[in-house]
């Protein structure tokens, strides 16, 4: 086992952006650039930002572990030690390859990162690639900071077939400098730029998920590749895509049976067991839904009909993808969802269990303007103008904060929290749990908490906390603005320019120096950051 040593005391990380692997995910972060457009990635979106210096200050640190296929998630190039050690950074780490390259926003998948470089925009990719996540194509020229030189390695993955390990010279070289190679990429150690539908476009946030890309353009338009099961990146399709396509909200021809599924029960005579099938129905009537774009009866009576797109395409600010769904948050705050949600992630109405283009989320929500979206391994959380928390999808656990265990189709608003008072600025949800920031500067969590994650302290390493609480000890003081879930664990940044962790840290993905369980949020010591405006 090799570890990483620890950072310069006080470095200057620039804005900030907390992005934690996602449910499902190896233990990998990052702490990277936000500024006005961050984005953190795995279903945690920045909904606070900090900043520090000029751009040009900016730089990407990372800590977790390497081994296997996700051995080159943390960027810094190609394997020195047998690939049977892992090889932990347990304070974090900045890639050589970005450490001179302002970054201006990062997500974090399961095994791969996305990062914005702040000057142009362009996407930069690594990690592991078995569904296309990384966006480079499937055999092709992709620009990578290498030198001119590229090798390939092959490592055991314990798969059907060993992957090939992109494994380029380290020589970090810029702009025009930009080395190609025609390779076959299943992961990459260094970080190579995402060409395809991207180049020319200048892209202002990123969400990543278990083998899933989202990419957001000042423009509002957004992209979308990797692994496409389920529908989740929004294309219309269930394959995978391994280069950027446009996502449309509004699709050519509206077919209900080819956009909107739900699941139905039905009993065998025969066996008296219950299974359940897809239907190619919609949306069901009478979900609270109304106005020109409602669900409702199909024509002549029969099934109900999927909801109808809007005649216009929204303008995206924001996404966020995970295991098996991704949410988008237009400009004017309205909410869409697409990919597959057996218990409600998608927030469709009851039933509802598919979308394979993006579709607006209405029931619950009424007329309300969202502000915060995060997608978790089987829910979601909206976070409205207004401060009110909605969640909703799989219940079990008590990871929507209602009380219970019980499932939601449709946006429900966590009223343990507005009966206190308390109204939210930004809110992340994990495998199993949430987290969400107060507009007080207070931190809240709920949900499955046996690891530590919900940073309660030994009273809460509980398998189910259904109503949300507010963090003590080290964060009773502090005023924090952002946060951030992965598969076990959280991060959290305060206004005075210190970050935070607290969960399972196997693989020293909290930062702190250790390996273990933290069942207290802890200090990343050598990070200093001052907020944005």
């Amino acid at each position: 086992e090799a570890e990483g040593p620890p950072p310069a005391a006080a470095a200057g990380l620039g804005p900030l952006a907390l992005a934690a692997a996602p449910p499902a995910g190896t233990g990998l972060n990052t702490l990277a650039p936000a500024g006005a457009h961050g984005s953190a990635g795995g279903g945690a979106p920045a909904c606070a930002s900090a900043s520090a210096g000029s751009a040009a200050d900016s730089i990407l640190a990372a800590m977790g572990a390497r081994r296997d296929a996700a051995v080159a998630a943390l960027g810094h190039g190609p394997l020195v030690l047998p690939v049977s050690l892992p090889v932990r950074f347990t304070f974090p780490t900045v890639p050589p390859a970005l450490a001179a390259t302002p970054i201006g926003a990062v997500a974090v998948g399961s095994d791969h990162v996305l990062a914005v470089g702040a000057h142009d925009g362009a996407v930069y990719a690594f990690g592991g690639n078995s569904r296309g996540q990384l966006g480079l194509g499937a055999r092709g020229t992709s620009a990578c900071f290498a030198s001119s030189h590229a090798a390939r390695t092959t490592v055991s993955s314990g798969g059907a077939r060993s992957p090939t390990l992109h494994t380029p010279g380290l020589s970090p070289i810029l702009g025009p400098g930009l080395s190609s190679h025609a390779v076959e990429l299943s992961c990459s150690a260094l970080p190579c730029r995402v060409g395809g539908e991207l180049l020319g476009t200048r892209i202002v946030r990123v969400s990543a998920g278990d083998g899933t890309s989202i990419a957001i353009g000042e423009d509002g338009r957004a992209w979308a590749w990797g692994c496409g099961d389920g529908g989740a990146l929004g294309l219309g399709d269930t394959e995978s895509h391994d280069t950027p396509v446009r996502v449309r909200f509004v699709p050519p021809t509206l077919s209900p049976s080819a956009s909107c599924e739900t699941t139905t029960t039905t009993t065998s005579t025969t066996t008296s067991s219950t299974t359940s099938a897809l239907d190619e129905v919609g949306v069901p009537a009478g979900d609270g839904m109304s106005g020109p774009f409602a669900a409702g009866p199909a024509a002549g009576g029969g099934a109900p009909r999927c909801p109808a797109r809007p005649p216009l395409e929204p303008r995206v600010i924001d996404a966020s993808t995970c295991a098996a769904h991704t949410l988008f948050l237009a400009a004017d705050g309205t909410v869409y969802s697409c990919g597959y949600g057996p218990s409600g992630a998608l927030g469709l109405g009851a039933g509802i269990v598919r979308a394979r283009t993006p579709t607006r989320v209405r029931g619950g929500l009424g007329a309300r303007r969202a502000v915060c979206v995060s997608a978790g391994s089987a829910h979601s959380l909206v976070v409205t103008r207004s401060g009110e928390l909605f969640s909703f999808g799989r219940g079990a656990a008590g990871r929507l904060g209602h009380g219970d265990a019980l499932d939601r189709w449709a946006p429900q608003r966590v009223d343990a929290l507005a009966a206190a008072g308390v109204t939210i600025r930004c809110a992340a949800a994990g495998t199993s749990f949430c987290v969400a920031v107060g507009s007080d500067g207070g931190a809240f969590a709920w949900g499955a908490g046996a690891d530590g994650c919900l940073g309660l302290g030994p009273a809460g390493l509980l398998p189910a906390v259904s109503l949300p609480q507010r963090l003590r000890g080290p964060l009773d003081a502090e005023v924090v603005v952002a946060a951030a879930s992965g598969h076990g664990h959280s991060l959290f940044a305060t206004a005075d320019g210190r970050a935070f962790a607290c969960g399972l840290g196997a693989n020293g993905e909290l930062g702190v120096g250790q390996i273990g369980v933290r069942a207290e949020a802890a200090e990343i010591e050598g990070i200093r950051l001052t907020p944005s405006r």
